[in-house]
């Protein structure tokens, strides 16, 4: 009978495991930053489609909505909100041909806020004198939900 080495060492065993820790280790890694990514991008997207929509409600209306997370939804959704007119008047409006814009129930908390990826309400602000009086302010705070963070989503910066 001849005897020969069966098996594995415990050093063997050791080193295999360890190098597939190390891999696991890195996939990982990876797809927590694939992750982040595609949330930023979900993020960006969205703002892109409200600036859409607020493009198609001046255009039928004359101005657009007054600041605020809420009636920026119900300015885009339904013709319950108020906007401002170049005549500085908030009216209902006939001329409203909406919805200009149709969330999912995971784009909103409360039922009428908007929330970016991570579940933080968006700023909107109507155009005024922060960016030359014509462009609207639409504002994520990003992965670290923070106002004034370096990682903040706006539709003026891309």
């Amino acid at each position: 009978m001849r005897r020969g080495k069966r098996g594995f060492t415990i050093i063997e065993l050791i080193v295999v495991m360890t190098i597939i820790m190390m891999l696991a280790g890195l996939v990982a890694g990876a797809a927590s930053s694939a992750r982040q990514r595609a949330l930023i991008a979900r993020t960006r997207s969205m703002i892109a489609a409200i600036e859409t929509g607020l493009g198609m409600f001046q255009s039928d209306l004359g101005g657009y909505p007054t600041s605020g997370n809420t009636n920026l939804y119900n300015c885009l959704t339904t013709n319950s909100g108020t906007y401002f007119l170049s005549t500085n008047t908030n009216l209902p409006s006939t001329n409203w041909a909406g919805p200009y814009m149709i969330f999912k129930d995971s784009d909103l908390t409360s039922g009428t806020t908007i929330i970016d990826a991570w579940g933080t309400p968006l700023t909107y602000t109507r155009p005024d004198t922060t960016h030359g009086g014509n462009y609207v302010d639409i504002i994520s705070y990003g992965p670290d939900r923070a106002a004034g963070g370096t990682d903040n989503i706006t539709n003026w910066s891309r």
